[in-house]
């Protein structure tokens, strides 16, 4: 093969490339996307009866006293009272009104845990950094 030649077997056509480096990204892109799908958060949603709630003082006052546990784990809190309102928007998280309710979702959405009594952060944290997302976040670090 003489010098010439070698430049067409190596030469490119970029335009015909496009296609498949497009089909290389969804290919190859998506295996290690698999986390990339979900929230950017965990979160944590508190529901208390109207007027004074002893559980909802508690559990609030544990939450805000380890703010940085809670950002190491990409926790965000929301704290709601229970009205006729809350219940209609929260309808599939079946709500009684009488009942505190400790709700915990993960990065994929999906419901993790819930109890009707004040959750500790020993047990927040310990339930959360047994879940693969938080194992994964944890190497990666």
């Amino acid at each position: 093969m003489d010098e010439e030649s070698h430049l067409i077997v190596f030469s490119f056509n970029y335009s015909h490339m496009k296609p498949l480096f497009f089909l290389w990204l969804i290919t190859f892109g998506s295996l290690n996307t698999a986390f990339s799908q979900s929230q950017i958060y965990r979160e944590v949603l508190v529901f208390a009866p109207e007027g004074f709630s002893e559980k909802l003082e508690k559990q609030v006052k544990i939450l805000k006293s380890d703010s940085k546990g809670l950002q190491e784990r990409d926790i965000k809190l929301s704290v709601y009272r229970i009205t006729s309102k809350t219940l209609t928007r929260y309808k599939n998280l079946n709500l009684s009104k009488q009942n505190f309710t400790f709700i915990l979702i993960g990065k994929d959405g999906g419901e993790k845990f819930r109890s009707t009594e004040v959750v500790s952060l020993v047990k927040l944290y310990s339930l959360i950094d047994a879940m693969p997302m938080r194992k994964y976040e944890m190497r990666k670090q």
